[in-house]
């Protein structure tokens, strides 16, 4: 009796686990449910968020660097890059041009700050 008792408790669980997994979708469905799109190419700082937007996908933080090449405002570089299939939903960094390098302006008041600072410092070990 005490067999037939287990035995039925066994063949309910098998038929459980059985049941519960054919129910489930598959990996292969979820993959199916996710839509894929392809990354736009970047163009523009001020149109990366509407133009991802357009597909499905989202900005992530903007970086900026300068460019001797690359005029200001102009994406240099996307991660992923233009073509790729992402998922829906995907986050694209971008890396945006602020134009060519600026040289520091020397009017000559960094020279004469520095000659004054070495005076300064002269006349104190003088003064030792």
């Amino acid at each position: 009796m005490f067999a037939l008792f287990v035995g039925m408790i066994l063949l309910g669980g098998i038929i459980w686990v059985l049941t519960r997994d054919a129910a489930a979708p598959s990996d292969a469905e979820d993959a199916q449910d996710s839509r894929m799109v392809r990354v736009p190419d970047l163009v523009y700082a001020k149109t990366a968020e509407t133009d991802l937007s357009a597909v499905g996908l989202k900005v992530g933080r903007p970086n900026e660097a300068a460019s001797d090449a690359v005029p200001a405002g102009v994406v240099i570089e996307q991660a992923p890059v233009e073509g790729t299939q992402v998922e829906e939903g995907t986050v694209v960094d971008i890396v945006v041009s602020t134009g060519p390098r600026q040289a520091p302006i020397d009017d000559g008041q960094q020279a004469e700050k520095q000659r004054e600072k070495q005076q300064q410092q002269a006349e104190k070990q003088r003064e030792k």
